[in-house]
């Protein structure tokens, strides 16, 4: 059954920690022994020339083995076994043979400090069932084992990969099971290829792309803006010296004018008669109402009805004419121009 096995330290101690472990190397094992005698300490083949005081340690057995390329280390006495999981144990008739590591795994498993194969038959000590014989040391008793992990070395740790570019660690514990893993810390803001987007300027839109370490791109430039500035307001003059206005509404677009108000009578610089004389008229002024009566372009005076004169010497008249001239000749008059 074993090729090779080496002695190493002291034998399994009572408890619940080894017992843990026992039964995870069992669940791992092949039931096969493979040498060591080719590592590079030069183990000898038989572990058995070993000085017997010296005895198995089980942490120190598993370390050495996993440290060597093997699955699992377990102490049988004062030997150190190595499993190697390449080995097909499928032709391995668990009835006819014995298997030193699911031996001691099954017979853990059901309350007994340890396990060890005298020939074909597992014997448990101290002893469980009948006598501790012929104990089922296959699969069934190992899954009966409180195994939370596979085995690992005590103080040893691992991290791995975890969120938005963070990581997460476990330690292994005294006994040889890993702890839970820890907290995912150091994680970025983002997940990569993650778009960010939000609103600039008028109405417009930027957006970031997360790197592959979990970190935002700069913003793109802002695209797609309006013409305005929410709530902003135009005004302009309309009609006469009136005025409207419009204000940006919430699309940054321009909301329709609003009618024109505040409007005067008239457009600045246009003409009516209104109640002037025939020669004269009004004129709309730059405020958008109408001044006083004035003479019409051409006229040299207003004629009210033939009753408008001016002097033009002693004694002497002139009648501002119905052509909104003045008369040439001056006439004579008794009582006017002194």
């Amino acid at each position: 059954m074993f090729e090779a096995a080496i002695g190493l330290g002291n034998a399994p101690t009572p408890g619940r920690g080894p017992a843990r472990a026992a039964a995870a190397l069992g669940l791992l094992a092949l039931a096969s022994c493979v040498s060591c005698a080719a590592s590079e300490d030069s183990w000898p083949a038989d572990g058995r020339d070993v000085p017997a005081d010296t005895g198995c340690d089980p942490a120190a057995c598993l370390a050495r083995c996993v440290g060597r390329g093997y699955a699992a280390g377990l102490c049988d006495r004062d030997l150190c076994i190595c499993e190697n999981p390449d080995q097909d144990a499928g032709d391995v008739d668990a009835d006819a043979a014995c298997s030193a590591v699911d031996c001691h795994a099954g017979c853990v498993a059901l309350g007994a400090e340890r396990g060890e194969c005298r020939g074909d038959a597992c014997v448990c000590d101290p002893p469980v069932g009948d006598g501790g014989h012929d104990v089922d040391a296959g699969d069934d008793a190992v899954d009966d084992a409180p195994v939370d992990a596979p085995p690992c070395l005590v103080g040893a740790g691992q991290t791995r990969p975890c969120g938005r570019c963070g990581v997460e660690s476990r330690t292994c514990g005294s006994d040889m099971v890993w702890s839970p893993w820890g907290p995912c810390s150091g994680e970025g803001p983002c997940s990569p290829s993650d778009v960010g987007a939000e609103g600039c300027g008028r109405c417009g839109t930027r957006t970031r792309t997360c790197n592959s370490s979990c970190a935002w791109d700069a913003w793109t430039a802002c695209t797609g803006e309006g013409v305005c500035s929410p709530g902003d307001e135009q005004r302009e003059a309309c009609g006469n010296c009136g005025t409207r206005s419009r204000t940006c509404n919430s699309s940054c677009a321009w909301d329709p004018w609003t009618a024109c108000t505040g409007e005067g009578p008239c457009s600045p610089g246009s003409t009516q008669a209104g109640s002037c004389d025939r020669c004269s008229h009004q004129i709309c002024g730059s405020g958008c109402t109408w001044g006083a009566c004035q003479l019409r372009p051409g006229s040299q005076c207003e004629h009210r009805a033939g009753t408008n004169y001016r002097c033009c010497g002693t004694r002497l008249w002139q009648f501002c004419l119905p052509s909104c001239v003045w008369s040439t000749d001056c006439a004579s008059c008794a009582s006017c121009c002194p």
